[in-house]
């Protein structure tokens, strides 16, 4: 058999020893994000229900199962009442298995659920996440002249991710390839060419030396300016007394640190804080937006026990 063959028969031997349903199954990681190395192992992740008597049980049952870790596999799942618990929660990693290129099973229930995924979205969860990857990867594995392939991958990234949802105010796609295509500069196309073609056909942790054009981009493009302007917001509203946020400092979060306004309008959203938007022109004129709700919409949801296996999403979204 094939690997995605021992995979599939894995998923069924998961669901006849543990007695629950396999709604999902995917790659997840770098042969998700389109640069594996040639050892790398099989990230399996999935999703699954149990039989309805078991969601009605007033013992909590385990809801995580992990089923094999090896050098080759790493399969583990999630009970479908945990995975919608950190969707509502807009758990970054969730959007990425939603997208894996790789889907070893999938369902009708999966199917209802997948349809409403991204409405679940708040960017500045996902932002955090993706800065808080590339800051430790950058931070832990950037000391010495040669650093692993893998964790040049494992920063540039997160950082077209966090590119990504700032211009465009989407979830990124899980692609490297995607992401690179719409949003890394032209110029360092080559560099980024070289080092992804070391990494495949090195092993996952060879190393090399550091590309300078590479490490510019990562420090004076993105990392600093994010982080120094979730520092300068974090400044102001734990001043304690604040209660409406200047045109000017709405200015200078932006223009000077690349910080969007609708981020901006999000965050102060949740500390009852009002707006003031970015001064017209570069003059001191003050635009007042207002306070509310800025985040994106969420859809309330429910777990429904439609049989003994499958369970779904009901979803509605709040009146305006």
């Amino acid at each position: 058999m094939d690997i995605e063959q021992i995979i599939k028969a894995k998923l069924q031997e998961i669901e006849e020893k543990c007695n629950v349903k396999v709604l999902y199954a995917i790659e997840s990681g770098s042969r998700a994000w389109g640069f594996a190395s040639k050892d790398s192992d099989y990230d399996v992740r999935f999703i699954y229900a149990r039989k309805t008597e078991d969601y009605l049980k007033l013992e909590k049952t385990r809801d995580v199962i992990e089923y094999e870790l090896t050098d080759i596999y790493d399969i583990n799942g999630w009970d479908v009442k945990k995975f919608l618990t950190l969707l509502h929660d807009s758990n970054p990693v969730i959007f990425e298995w939603a997208q894996s290129p790789i889907v070893y099973k999938t369902s009708s229930s999966w199917e209802k659920i997948s349809a409403i995924i991204n409405d679940f979205a708040i960017f500045k969860k996902l932002i955090h996440h993706y800065l808080s990857m590339a800051k430790h990867n950058y931070h832990d594995f950037f000391k010495t002249e040669e650093v692993i392939y893998k964790k040049y991958l494992y920063v540039l990234r997160p950082i077209l991710c966090c590119q990504w949802i700032l211009e465009k105010k989407s979830v990124p796609p899980i692609l490297f390839d995607d992401l690179v295509s719409a949003l890394f500069p032209k110029e360092l196309q080559s560099s980024l060419d070289k080092l992804l073609e070391m990494k495949k056909a090195s092993s996952e942790k060879t190393k090399g030396k550091r590309f300078s054009d590479l490490d510019l981009f990562i420090e004076e493009n993105f990392a600093k300016t994010i982080e120094q302007g979730f520092a300068m917001l974090d400044a102001i509203i734990n001043k304690g007394d604040v209660k409406v946020l200047s045109g000017e400092d709405t200015f200078k979060l932006n223009d000077t640190f690349g910080f969007p306004v609708d981020l901006t309008k999000e965050i102060l959203a949740e500390k009852g804080i009002e707006f003031f938007g970015r001064p017209l022109h570069g003059s001191k004129t003050e635009l007042h937006i207002g306070t509310g709700c800025y985040g994106v919409p969420r859809a309330g949801f429910g777990i429904c026990v439609q049989d003994e296996t499958a369970v779904f999403l009901a979803s509605h979204r709040p009146k305006a």
